[in-house]
This record gives C-alpha cells, sequence and structure tokens, in this order.
C-alpha cells in the first residue's frame, strides 16, 4: 500500500475534481484505458471496487492497494494530462515526486516511528517560526524597527533569544545570513533560501527576503521558477534616497559629469 497522507489525499482529490465522484474529464472507457496505459492495471477490477464503485472511489481504492512507484507513477500522469498550474498543482506534483523517490511503501512501525519523529521536529519548528514571524524579513525598515523599539523584551521576543543586539548591529546582509543559519542549524532543514522581494515588478528597493526552508529535495527548483516568473526583477535596483535630489540636476551634471559623460571620458 502506498503511504500517502490524510492531507496529500485531499490535496489530490482537489486538483482531480473528485468531489463529486468523477476523476478529471474521464469517462469510465477514457479512465479504464487512461489507468492501463500508465500502470497496467484494470482500475475496474474487483478489488478497486470500494464504496460506491465511482471512478473517484476506485482511485482512492488504488491509492489504499498499490505502492508508492505505481501510485505516484498514475498521479504524475494524470497531471500531466490535467494540464493544470498554479501552486495546488505544484503541492501536487511534490507529492507525486516524494513517493517516486520513496519507491515502496514502509511498513507500520517505521511510518508510526517517522510520524513521531517529524512531530516532535513540527513541533520544535512552530515554535522557532513563531519566534521569527514565519517567512518574511525586513530590509529596508529593519534599522528604524529597531531604533523605534524602546521596549527591550519585544525584540529579544521577536529573536527568540537573547543575542538579540548582534542581530540589531548587523549589516543587512549578514542579517539575512543569520536568519538563514538558524533555520538550518535549529530547525534541520534541507534546504533554506532568502529571496529578495523588491519594492516594484521590475526592481525598486529591496523591501524584505522571503525565507524559503523546506525538507523536499524538488521544492527549491519549484519555489526558483515561481519567484523568477513572479517577482524576479527585470531592471536596475534602485537604492534608498536618503538626500532629495537638487532642483537642477542637469546643470548638476554639466558641472561633474553625468555617469554616460564619465564613462565616455574614461
Amino acid at each position: 500500500m502506498s503511504n500517502l497522507t490524510f492531507t496529500e489525499k485531499r490535496k489530490l482529490e482537489q486538483l482531480l475534481g473528485m468531489k463529486t465522484g468523477y476523476v478529471l474529464d474521464f469517462s469510465d472507457r477514457t479512465f479504464g484505458e487512461f489507468v492501463s496505459d500508465a500502470t497496467g492495471r484494470n482500475i475496474f477490477d474487483e478489488r478497486y471496487n470500494y464504496a460506491s464503485g465511482s471512478k473517484a472511489n476506485r482511485l482512492r481504492a488504488f491509492w489504499q492497494k498499490e505502492d508508492n512507484a505505481t501510485v505516484g507513477k498514475l498521479m504524475g500522469e494524470m497531471l500531466n494530462y490535467s494540464e493544470q498550474t498554479g501552486p495546488l498543482a505544484e503541492v501536487c506534483r511534490l507529492i507525486v515526486a516524494r513517493m517516486l523517490q520513496d519507491g515502496s511503501a514502509v511498513s507500520p512501525a517505521q511510518a508510526q516511528a517517522q510520524d513521531k519523529q517529524q512531530e516532535d521536529l513540527d513541533l520544535k519548528r512552530s515554535q522557532v517560526l513563531r519566534q521569527l514571524k514565519d517567512e518574511f524579513l525586513a530590509n529596508s525598515w529593519q534599522e528604524r524597527a529597531f531604533a523605534a523599539q524602546k521596549k527591550v523584551h519585544v525584540p529579544a521576543a521577536w529573536w527568540g533569544r537573547e543575542d538579540w543586539k548582534k542581530v540589531r548591529d548587523m549589516g543587512r546582509d549578514d542579517r539575512r545570513d543569520a536568519f538563514v543559519d538558524r533555520f538550518k542549524r535549529e530547525l534541520s532543514y534541507k534546504s533554506v533560501k532568502a529571496w529578495p522581494i523588491y519594492g516594484r515588478n521590475n526592481g525598486g528597493a529591496l523591501m524584505y527576503y522571503m525565507i524559503h526552508a523546506t525538507d523536499h529535495p524538488e521544492a527549491p527548483k519549484l519555489m526558483s521558477r515561481a519567484y523568477h516568473a513572479t517577482v524576479s526583477p527585470s531592471g536596475p535596483f534602485e537604492q534608498p534616497k536618503l538626500f532629495p535630489e537638487p532642483k537642477n540636476p542637469a546643470s548638476e551634471g554639466q558641472e561633474e559629469g553625468t555617469p554616460t559623460q564619465m564613462q565616455q571620458s574614461g
């Protein structure tokens, strides 16, 4: 039997539209042909006749009776067939990748031990994540936030440790790296990356970092794809200005040389 979790099943069911008893747009004939082509199994065999015997219930029985490799292959083919995109589809692809990587189901005793280990790790992670405010690290206004906060216990609670003043005094790059390091060392995530989020779609000031932490080997690639398709800047970045622009920048450019003139003369 596969080791799909309850949550993973719900995600797949949502993507495949199984609530009504159907699976995508398959008829009985095309459903049978599709499963047979993908896995060599007869989905209308009596062993998959679960509850009402609908296509959705037969697929649920298939998840229960077949191993990870077989279920993962069928689900991967269905995802490709559906041509769906978006966050839910990406999550389902992660589920498929996990199943194909695992290869076969674990024993009940192994599953119980793994669940307990994961629960302990999730508890530790949730405690630290609450302290670190989950996913985002301010960049452009972090120094002002520190300077404006007069109650010592607030930044101490925010950082979750007594050495918060070291973080306050760090440069922005070092502070970013300190966050990434805590996710790796204390929470044991296999991959942690700080993705910069800018003030505008085409660049602008670096406003904050989105911290992406994951254990799944496919997740960094999916995150990179989503980031570059959505928020990756395509133009030059702007440094936040500390002083107003001169009233007549053209005249000042004539005296000292504009960037273009300086490049030509150099």
